[in-house]
């Protein structure tokens, strides 16, 4: 799915156009299918967006069925769009588009906020932020949210020049908001309805900056002096919309991330705002999108994480009946995030929500191997085994279970580990980190374990006498 935002002004006409050449440049792609869109905001869509504003959904052909994947048609396709003047552009898939518009209300997998009360300076301070992130790895399709750009005709009245002429700033006021805006004077009354009538200069005159210049206004004398006498006209740009958020106006950069984490990204992005951007006092910085969502799954998780920790040290305890051996087990944890983390470096993936749900499942089941390592150890000292002794045979007692329970595991996760069919990105990062850490697991277990047994059972021991 892509966005793309042009110019605030841009006509219906215009973005029509200009969507319909987007259209063949999509198409020129082998691995799109089809490509439809959509232009403003149709009469009950659940998106308000201007005429200068389109989406396109664009079908690709099944992942099995082409040779790039979505990050480098993307990459392709923004190459094309970069030769058109004045587009701003994103590219997102459905589901994360409609879950960043329900979290901010733009869209974008990233979004940073500035909040503010003076518009001039919240404009010139959202510029500055752009540049400061522009040049961070991994950023892609940054843009500013279009809300300035209006024409406008500003009308400053000379109060001392009225005075001169003796006309009241009200009556001049209503002279021009009648002319532009129009007045209601009267009401048509009809058999099945009432229409207002309203009158007000032609169109041709109030888009005229002349005839706005040379509009007359009667004095009490009775003579008739041009508006621009008594008045600085001249052209500016106004806000298309000014936002608000908990009571304060916002601007909004968005952007998407590729090739990297958010968290690594929105630190990076942190420390280049504020070593190149000085903000006034009262004016402040947040990140949103999908980061704002993943922190909070990742803050739930890691609660989640300590309440599994517990709990298995609980159960640890009332199984072996010793501090130091629940407390052994625990200190594993770490080796198990090793081949996990490991793996998802080597596989180019980052630790999201799906691989951090699949670190704590990992947990569950190596430490179900410590334990009946353990409890195989204890088997054999209390047979009457040397410690030495019983370590070594419980290690080689419990290899061929521990490795054949570990190998069917990775056999069993590695084709959706490998798998790179459509949707194989949501399930994933869970494969791999199974499959690196039911590796490692393999390895550390049968090492770490037996030697962290034989060094604390000599330390309690030791500690008895």
């Amino acid at each position: 799915m892509a966005s793309t935002v042009m110019l605030p002004e841009t006509s219906l006409e215009e973005s029509v156009r200009m969507g319909k050449r987007i259209e063949k440049i999509f198409m020129s792609f082998p691995e799109v299918i089809s490509v439809s869109r959509t232009t403003g905001t149709a009469e009950a869509s659940e998106h308000v967006h201007p005429v200068c504003h389109s989406h396109y959904n664009i079908e690709l052909l099944p992942r099995e069925k082409r040779k790039r994947g979505f990050d480098k048609i993307t990459q392709a396709m923004r190459q094309e769009l970069d030769k058109i003047p004045g587009l701003a552009y994103i590219f997102e898939q459905p589901i994360a588009n409609k879950l960043a518009e329900m979290l901010t209300g733009v869209e974008g997998e990233l979004s940073i906020k500035l909040f503010g009360q003076d518009l001039p300076t919240l404009n010139d301070k959202i510029e500055e932020i752009r540049n400061a992130l522009a040049n961070i790895k991994g950023v892609a399709d940054l843009q500013i949210e279009q809300t300035t750009g209006i024409p406008q005709l500003i009308i400053k009245l000379n109060r001392g020049k009225l005075a001169r002429f003796g006309i009241p700033v009200g009556e001049v006021a209503d002279i021009i908001e009648t002319a532009l805006n129009g007045l209601e004077v009267t009401d048509v009354y009809e058999k099945d309805r009432i229409t207002s009538v309203l009158i007000r200069l032609s169109e041709k005159y109030r888009r005229d900056e002349e005839a706005i210049k040379n509009l007359l206004i009667e004095t009490p004398s009775g003579e008739r002096i041009p508006l621009t006498q008594l008045a600085e006209i001249s052209k500016s740009e106004g806000p298309q919309t000014i936002f608000r958020e908990n009571l304060m106006r916002r601007k909004i950069i968005l952007c998407n991330v590729g090739g990297r984490d958010i968290g690594g990204f929105v630190q990076e992005a942190r420390k280049s705002i504020e070593n190149e951007v000085d903000l006034p006092p009262g004016y402040f910085v947040t990140f949103g999108g999908q980061f704002e969502s993943q922190q909070h799954a990742l803050r739930h998780l890691s609660i989640l994480m300590l309440i599994v920790i517990l709990i298995i040290f609980v159960i640890l305890f009332s199984s072996f009946n010793s501090l130091w051996q629940a407390f052994m087990i625990i200190m594993n944890i770490p080796t198990t995030l090793i081949g996990g983390i490991l793996a998802l470096l080597i596989a180019g993936q980052t630790l999201n929500v799906s691989s951090t749900i699949g670190l704590i499942a990992l947990f569950g089941i190596c430490v179900q191997n410590d334990i009946i390592l353990v409890a195989k150890i204890n088997d054999f000292i209390k047979q009457g085994m040397a410690l030495h002794e019983a370590v070594v045979k419980g290690a080689m007692t419990k290899l061929r279970p521990i490795l054949m329970t570990d190998m069917v595991m990775i056999v069993a996760l590695l084709p959706m580990a490998l798998s790179k069919a459509t949707g194989a990105e949501l399930h994933k990062p869970l494969a791999i980190v199974y499959t690196g850490g039911f590796f490692f697991a393999i390895i550390l277990r049968l090492i770490i374990v037996p030697v962290l047994y034989e060094t604390m059972a000599k330390f309690a021991m030791k500690k008895s006498k």
